[in-house]
């Protein structure tokens, strides 16, 4: 009995932070275009100051995690709530002081970043628990952070057309510091700890951790499918960033790119709420390989949508692309990748998802968008798209394959 009320207090707190963080989410990253034209920045700027957030992501995830599995002090927990303190600083000086455009370039790379890096933390806090033996549902908890960040989505895109794309920033500032509050209270009673201990910090107190190159050399296979990772998203990354343009052409305004953005995220939670038992059904490899299939589909209805009911139904195929990827890719790194190896792996799953493909997806949208126009971008991405799909198909392998490989 105690057992399920521990389990119950964790999954509905953790639940609590992905919803605060997928609402703060999409206040920035879903409205990202949105926000920067309307403070004055072209769209090759646009995809520069992306571009520029998700390279120092790439860094600061990869640092962080590799300092988070060496030192017991600093925990996922820890630096994620440091994290939202200092995201939170700096969203505060976007959303009251008026500063010159430079500056406030700079300080949207710096929440921009935050937001990204921040992601594999939040992750690791619920795998942590997982490899302790306590039996968290990340699955579940991700996708009604889905729901809540569809709620926030609908509300923050009327909210845009009736006032201006600036009204996100206090939102922003106000889910984080739930997020950090949430955070800072997502922890183990003393005789919790001792019930369930801690084996991948028993393993930082042995001294059994490895440098961070020498995670690429030992799961050298599982860093491959990452690069497969990146490619499929960078092109996906073009269409979401500049899904307001796909918007425009078929004459929707602000409040419909509200509603698109609210669907997808509406989708996302079945396939993420039965995600662990789709894995136990199917697979996490050949999971990953259908999501990445679904990418192009979706990729395909978007890019080619002549009115806002093909733009509704192509973000409807969220559920079968990234809905499916997001938690299957997280398992799989829990599968595939060592207990004592756990954040870093999660941190370079969350670059890959997030950082190096939204870098490349972002800077090459906005040169491509600015300079060529939206049909040859979206042809680009479409590619992209298609070469992520076929290195999926050729990396993803079952995690006892996965692991065989392992030196």
């Amino acid at each position: 009995m105690e057992t399920k009320k521990l389990t119950r207090r964790l999954n509905i707190h953790y639940t609590l932070i992905q919803m605060a963080f997928w609402m703060s989410f999409v206040c920035i990253i879903n409205f990202a275009a949105v926000i920067l034209q309307y403070d004055g920045f072209e769209s090759s700027q646009v995809g520069t100051i992306i571009m520029l957030a998700a390279i120092l992501s790439t860094f600061m995830q990869s640092w962080l995690g590799d300092a988070s599995d060496r030192y017991q002090a600093m925990t996922p927990r820890r630096i994620m709530v440091c994290m939202a303190l200092f995201a939170i600083a700096v969203a505060s000086l976007l959303a009251f002081v008026n500063l010159p455009l430079l500056i406030r370039a700079i300080l949207y790379v710096l929440v921009i970043t935050d937001i990204y890096s921040i992601q594999p933390f939040i992750t690791s806090m619920c795998f942590g628990y997982i490899n302790r033996g306590i039996p968290m549902n990340f699955g579940v908890a991700r996708g009604i952070g889905s729901v809540a960040s569809a709620a926030s989505s609908f509300t923050l895109g009327k909210l845009m057309t009736r006032f201006n794309p600036r009204v996100t920033m206090p939102f922003f500032i106000g889910y984080y510091v739930l997020l950090m509050i949430f955070g800072f209270f997502f922890r183990l009673k003393p005789e919790e700890e001792a019930a369930y201990p801690d084996r991948v910090r028993s393993a930082k107190a042995k001294g059994e951790r490895g440098s961070f190159l020498e995670f690429f050399r030992k799961y050298r296979l599982f860093c491959f499918f990452l690069v497969g990772m990146i490619v499929l998203k960078a092109g996906n990354q073009i269409i979401f960033t500049y899904l307001n343009r796909i918007v425009e052409r078929v004459g929707g305004d602000n409040a419909a790119l509200g509603r698109a953005a609210a669907i997808a995220s509406l989708s996302e939670l079945p396939a993420m709420a039965l995600s662990k038992r789709l894995i136990q059904r199917f697979g996490s490899s050949a999971l990953l390989k259908i999501s990445a299939f679904f990418f192009l589909v979706k990729a395909v209805l978007l890019a080619f949508s002549t009115s806002m009911g093909m733009v509704y139904f192509g973000q409807a195929f969220q559920m079968l692309s990234f809905a499916l990827l997001i938690p299957v890719s997280t398992y799989y790194c829990n599968e595939v990748v060592e207990v004592k190896d756990q954040v870093t792996g999660q941190a370079l799953t969350a670059v890959a998802l997030n950082c190096i493909s939204s870098a490349i997806g972002n800077f090459f949208g906005g040169m491509l968008l600015q300079y060529t126009g939206l049909k040859t971008t979206l042809l680009v991405a479409l590619v992209l798209v298609v070469l992520g799909m076929l290195l999926f198909f050729i990396t993803a392998k079952r995690p006892e394959a996965m692991q065989a490989k392992i030196s």
